[in-house]
């Protein structure tokens, strides 16, 4: 007689029915597909990071900021049009630093630098179109070498000031009372290369020659060898023929001391 006891099975596993076979493998599959987000979500901020650029607004601000406070200078009425900055392969910085080669030459179009240290280094380029409203100064009428500008020997025109010479004056008060270097004709515009203080001596004009000795003071004329203004050195030729070396005075005398 087999007294073999019947094995028990668990009560657990009588639970699970093909029904509940297939509950299990279904909120298997519900957890996976709930992590799945996550992890994507997870990539796309890590690409994201990976992809991120230099705020190509910032970029163009900061230049144009820089060049507006390097060409303050100029009276008139300054604008500037900023290109759009490239920015593809540049990197969020903390802090840009804006440049321009020295010396600053006005064009119509300028390029102004600008570096990036932190968190990582590197250099780019912003194209700018520039221009200046403002006035300049042509003779009013024929004016010789050697004379003294008055107001009314100069007339204002309009223009921008970026298609003019750098030399050209802006500024009335520069010019009044300031001697003529050479001639200039009606219309001629006026440059400060032109402009001699009216102390300014020239080469072959007639000069004041003072001499000073220890109590004595002796004048005479000549005539200028050279080209020099106040406290400047001048060769002169007295009568004689005699070349005499001496400073070029306030008052447009040539100091000789003994």
């Amino acid at each position: 007689m087999d007294r073999t006891r019947p094995r028990l099975r668990p009560a657990w596993l009588g639970l699970l029915t093909d029904t509940g076979w297939t509950g299990l493998v279904l909120g298997v599959c519900l957890l996976a597909m709930a992590a799945l987000p996550c992890r994507g979500r997870a990539q796309e901020q890590s690409a994201q990071a990976v992809h991120a650029r230099q705020d190509p607004a910032a970029l163009s601000a900061a230049a144009e900021k820089y060049l507006r406070t390097q060409l303050a200078y100029i009276p008139g009425v300054l604008n500037i049009a900023m290109d759009p900055p490239q920015v593809q392969n540049l990197a969020p910085c903390a802090e840009l630093f804006p440049f321009v080669p020295e010396p600053i030459h006005i064009r119509a179009r300028m390029s102004v630098g600008v570096r990036c240290a932190a968190p990582q280094a590197w250099t780019t380029y912003v194209q700018a179109t520039v221009s200046i409203a403002g006035h300049y100064y042509v003779a009013a009428h024929q004016l010789g070498m050697g004379q003294i500008l008055q107001a009314s020997d100069l007339v204002v025109h309009q223009a921008d000031l970026v298609s003019l010479p750098p030399d050209v004056v802006l500024d009335l008060s520069q010019a009044i009372g300031m001697k003529l270097a050479s001639a200039m004709m009606t219309g001629q515009m006026l440059r400060t290369d032109n402009l001699r203080s009216a102390m300014y001596i020239q080469r072959g004009q007639s000069v004041q020659l003072v001499v000073n000795g220890r109590g004595f003071q002796v004048s005479s004329e000549g005539k200028a060898v050279s080209s020099a203004g106040p406290g400047e050195r001048i060769q002169v030729r007295i009568a004689n023929g005699q070349i005499i070396s001496g400073v070029v005075g306030r008052s447009g005398e040539v100091q000789v001391p003994l």
